[in-house]
């Protein structure tokens, strides 16, 4: 797998793109994984995917922000493990946190990664202040398609880096395994 820690000045090439934090790859990001890695096969497509460092959450929130689940590394290491071809790590900074929605659609991912497929899950939000929405980037997608991740359930419950920060705050090592769908590990 690539891992590309800035990004590009122009697309060089088209892909198959994934947006999310993705804190500690848990099962319902393995299905959007998934979803991506098949998706890019059938579009004839490399599959990438765009996550940020530091998480938005810590940068707005500083030290009062939840704690990581997974390092990057770690997250990295579960995306080249999943199938993934390529990883955007966009610096999450106080420019990146003003970039209009447009500014991010049109600017970054047409005109910097080159997106011709999207997925986000259901409740993505993006841009400044979270003004973006689903329909937002719909509206703007004039050369990519883009494509909504359903909420994955496991036992009936959300899968979720929440679920699995609560479950490991109780000390259930075993649900938080259940919605990781791995044994939890620290580094």
């Amino acid at each position: 797998m690539r891992v590309i820690r800035h990004l590009p000045t122009a697309a060089t090439d088209a892909v198959a793109l994934a947006i999310g934090n993705f804190d500690g790859v848990h099962r319902g990001h393995q299905a959007m994984l998934q979803r991506l890695v098949d998706a890019a096969e059938d579009l004839a497509l490399p599959s990438a995917v765009m996550t940020f460092d530091p998480h938005p959450r810590e940068f707005f929130a500083g030290t009062a922000a939840a704690p990581r689940l997974s390092t990057l590394r770690a997250k990295l290491e579960q995306f080249r493990h999943l199938g993934v071809d390529r990883a955007y790590v966009v610096r999450f900074d106080r420019t990146f946190a003003a970039l209009a929605p447009d500014a991010f659609v049109d600017g970054v991912l047409v005109g910097r990664v080159g997106a011709r497929w999207v997925l986000v899950g259901d409740d993505f939000r993006f841009g400044r202040g979270r003004a973006g929405t689903l329909a937002t980037m719909r509206e703007r997608a004039h050369t990519f398609s883009v494509e909504a991740m359903r909420t994955i359930e496991v036992a009936g419950e959300r899968a979720s880096s929440s679920a699995v920060r609560e479950a490991l705050g109780a000390g259930d090592f075993r649900h938080a395994a259940t919605l990781l769908g791995r044994p939890y590990a620290i580094g």
